[in-house]
């Protein structure tokens, strides 16, 4: 099962809602706290060197607690070890 029908199963979303957010999430139906969340996440894992208190404060600024943040944060960690582990095995 891939993550997209994981998604799909998980939150009752629709197989085309679920394609537009693999696709861009930014133009996607999600609300504004979980675009914020994605491209922190994106930010993370592609460009991290330039993570700042700011993005951080992004993430505060739409409702999430510092709690929330350390989960994103370990979430998104914790997946780009695993696939880097996946590709390097």
């Amino acid at each position: 099962m891939n993550h997209g029908e994981l998604l799909r199963k998980a939150s009752d979303t629709d197989k085309k809602a679920v394609a537009a957010i693999g696709m861009n999430f930014r133009t996607s139906d999600l609300d504004h706290q979980d675009k914020v969340m994605l491209a922190f996440a994106e930010k993370l894992t592609l460009d991290h060197t330039h993570v700042t208190k700011q993005d951080l404060e992004e993430l505060r600024d739409v409702g999430f607690s510092d709690e929330n943040i350390l989960e994103i944060i370990a979430s998104v960690a914790f997946r780009n070890f695993s696939n880097r582990l996946n590709v390097a095995l």
